[in-house]
């Protein structure tokens, strides 16, 4: 793509943020009206005719958590995601089995997570169009597999209260990806790209498949620790910056990662705050303040991190990291998988 054709998806992607808060703003309204299940359920089980601009040899997925709790865990089988596959222009109902028993050794599985507040309906446009961005950055050398892992991140009154109550279900949707991750072909390459409370879900997740226990379980499957290295690419991590080290919560993330890239802002707003999480603690966030190498638990991942304080300003927005080309570019090549690899 040109470079005024990745200006033009740019300014989509930025433009893209106010219909997020325009959407939030209306399922609040159909939740007063008692009308939210029904909205998300037209979402997620109907088909959804978007245009997501896919090439050909690529595939999207959608797979959500949604409406999953802890207790619908089992260590023994595969998490019940919703899932849905684009095909012929329209999105249908597909299966968790299928979108892990089709992986295909020659495509770069690439699992996108978006961060907090975000409805369903804008989980899917958004990662449609963080799919393109990523897509026509670089050359790829094989087909791209983009699935868009979709939370429970709706908004909870209270901005604190919103935070904590999303910081554990991100330890549950850990789990859950866990589950799936622990379960892909070796052979089948891995990559994932995540932003602010969705990098806390793949570090948890990565944890438990390097052996970790979160929540108090572990993974129970024979699988467990044996999955193909991940290319990993946090940004804006609302993650506590001490996890990754040895003795972090979640340490053994890093021993599953091929290449780690930190895309983290020190002038972000909402993450200056990150400390308040905990009372006691006053943890700093990776998003904010970075990592420091030489602590990582495990030093064989090959890692590098930017500060992009000159690029996204004082924001905590996703839409202004994906309106830097470069910085859209930087971490499309992170993420890539080469047919030698």
């Amino acid at each position: 793509m040109t470079r005024n054709g990745l200006q033009n998806r740019s300014r989509k992607v930025a433009g893209f943020a106010g219909a997020w808060i325009l959407a939030g703003i209306m399922l609040a309204g159909a939740a007063r009206a008692g009308d939210l299940a029904s909205a998300v359920i037209k979402v997620v089980d109907e088909p959804i005719a978007i245009n997501t601009g896919a090439r050909g040899q690529d595939e999207l997925w959608y797979a959500s958590t949604r409406h999953l709790e802890l207790s619908d865990l089992d260590p023994l089988s595969l998490p019940r995601l919703q899932v849905l596959r684009h095909s012929n222009g329209i999105w249908g109902e597909s299966s968790i089995e299928t979108l892990v028993g089709d992986s295909d050794p020659a495509k770069t599985t690439l699992f996108y997570f978006h961060g907090n507040r975000v409805p369903v309906e804008c989980a899917i446009e958004g990662g449609s169009l963080i799919y393109q961005q990523v897509r026509d950055a670089i050359s790829w050398e094989t087909p791209i597999r983009f699935v868009i892992w979709s939370w429970p991140s709706d908004r909870i009154c209270g901005q604190l209260r919103d935070f904590r109550v999303k910081a554990v279900r991100t330890d549950v949707d850990a789990l859950f990806l866990a589950g799936v991750l622990s379960r892909m072909p070796r052979r089948v390459p891995v990559s994932i790209l995540a932003y602010s409370f969705g990098a806390r879900i793949v570090t948890g997740g990565l944890h438990l498949t390097g052996g970790g226990e979160l929540l108090g379980k572990k993974l129970g499957h024979e699988n467990s620790g044996s999955m193909h290295p991940v290319r990993t690419v946090l940004c804006a991590g609302a993650v506590h910056q001490d996890w990754l080290y040895s003795g972090g919560k979640q340490s053994r993330a890093c021993s599953q990662m091929n290449k780690l890239l930190v895309l983290y802002n020190s002038l972000d707003p909402l993450l200056m705050h990150y400390r308040y999480l905990e009372k006691n603690s006053r943890p700093a966030a990776l998003g904010f303040a970075g990592l420091d190498q030489g602590r990582l638990a495990d030093q064989s991942v090959v890692f590098h991190q930017r500060d992009v304080r000159d690029q996204v300003g004082l924001s905590h927005s996703e839409s202004r990291y994906f309106a830097s080309i470069e910085l859209v570019r930087q971490l499309s090549r992170y993420l890539q998988w080469k047919k030698t690899q």
